[in-house]
């Protein structure tokens, strides 16, 4: 059984948080059994943790023992993974097409136009 876990490290965001901090939580957490992978992310969550257990109370113990004890973690959520497709060869990628052109000309003005005199 796979699973995901969004972690939100400490109070701040990741950009919040001093860079050291941060490689420390990503090698201790993927030392543990259980994980796969960690992943640095930008968004509501700062690492996204995916693990692998032997059943739901594996994933209960797991959660208890290793992420609710940690001081730096301020919440964490369950994304369980039933399908897991990917790409083992990836085919070569067009070149990225980047084309510079001259920022867009402002708008011409028109004169006002001359009022009537009654």
């Amino acid at each position: 059984m796979q699973q995901a876990y969004g972690v939100a490290d400490g109070p701040h965001p990741l950009y919040g948080i001093l860079l050291g901090e941060a490689v420390h939580f990503e090698r201790s957490v993927s030392r543990l059994p259980e994980v796969l992978s960690v992943h640095t992310m930008a968004g509501n969550d700062d690492f996204l943790v995916h693990v692998a257990v032997q059943d739901i109370e594996h994933l209960h113990a797991f959660l208890l023992d290793r992420f609710t004890n940690r001081r730096e973690i301020l919440s964490f959520r369950t994304m369980i993974i039933y399908r897991h497709l990917t790409n083992q060869v990836l085919d070569p990628l067009p070149p990225a097409e980047i084309t510079r052109s001259a920022p867009p000309a402002p708008p011409a003005r028109t004169p006002p136009r001359p009022r009537r005199r009654r």
